[in-house]
């Protein structure tokens, strides 16, 4: 069975999806395959689809979508020539909860988290290049938004906002990388895009500052700068933090010629303000 999160749900065997188009069989899907062979309770299907009003018959309705998801899988399977009463193994109704066995499995986010793993260790050995094609095969796992389209209740959100942070730092420890490699050219339109998107994030904005310096773009790095105080200001109240200052302040060194050592040019310096 394949198991993908990382941008519109989709669950599929023998080449089917098994995902519903009604949005609270969705949800239940979609909260079974982010914590897929761990028991899901049926309290929290029940408030990840109604939160602090479900109706009387709440249990019941959930039960019913999981046996929509049951059968729905059970025609997958025929497909492929496996018999339909697997489904109950896969798809397991347990005391209290609902459990999505997924061995013999390919789920996207648990990729994801090996390939970060590994970059991670790689960059860290100073193997530099395969580091950085380690983290964009991680970041290339990512279709769109996660849980792309799928209503989310509270469940579904706490389940996303670790995989979100996660991409966020993945594609900062990829940028470093890049820089480090001397590719900053390759890499200003991609971290303009995504600065876009993050407004706030500060990692992402320090690496384009880094990388539009390198370019010779050292008006437009200080800019950077400036969009993003205003920004964290407009949506934080709060003041970018000393590591994104001293990028700042490195910039204007050289700027004005007042030292001679180029600091931005130099991969340690990065590693001293990371």
């Amino acid at each position: 069975m394949e198991i993908e999160v990382l941008g519109g749900l989709e669950v599929r065997r023998n080449g089917r999806s098994i995902v519903p188009s009604g949005s609270e069989a969705q949800q239940v899907l979609a909260l079974l395959a982010a914590r897929a062979d761990q028991v899901v309770p049926m309290t929290s299907l029940i408030c990840e689809i109604w939160q602090d009003t479900p109706p009387h018959d709440a249990r019941r309705r959930v039960e019913a979508l999981v046996c929509q998801l049951r059968k729905r899988l059970a025609a997958a399977l025929q497909l492929g020539g496996e018999p339909a009463a697997a489904a109950s193994s896969i798809l397991v109704s347990v005391p209290g909860g609902v459990l999505l066995d997924s061995r013999c499995s390919t789920v996207d986010f648990r990729a994801f988290q090996r390939s970060v793993g590994a970059g991670l260790r790689l960059l860290e050995a100073g193997r530099v290049a395969e580091a950085a094609r380690r983290l964009r095969d991680a970041l290339d796992l990512w279709r769109g938004p996660v849980f792309a389209g799928v209503r989310q209740g509270p469940y579904l959100e706490a389940e996303a906002r670790p995989l979100k942070e996660a991409r966020l730092g993945a594609l900062d420890q990829w940028a470093e990388a890049e820089l480090r490699l001397g590719r900053q050219a390759e890499l200003v339109p991609e971290l303009t895009l995504l600065t876009g998107r993050h407004r706030t994030d500060e990692g992402l904005h320090g690496k384009l500052m880094t990388a539009l310096h390198r370019c010779g773009r050292s008006d437009e790095a200080l800019a950077v700068y400036n969009w993003f105080r205003a920004a964290l200001a407009r949506e934080h109240g709060t003041e970018p933090s000393d590591r994104l200052g001293r990028i700042r302040h490195g910039i204007l060194l050289e700027v004005h010629d007042t030292k001679p050592t180029s600091l931005l040019l130099r991969d340690d310096f990065l590693l001293q303000v990371a």
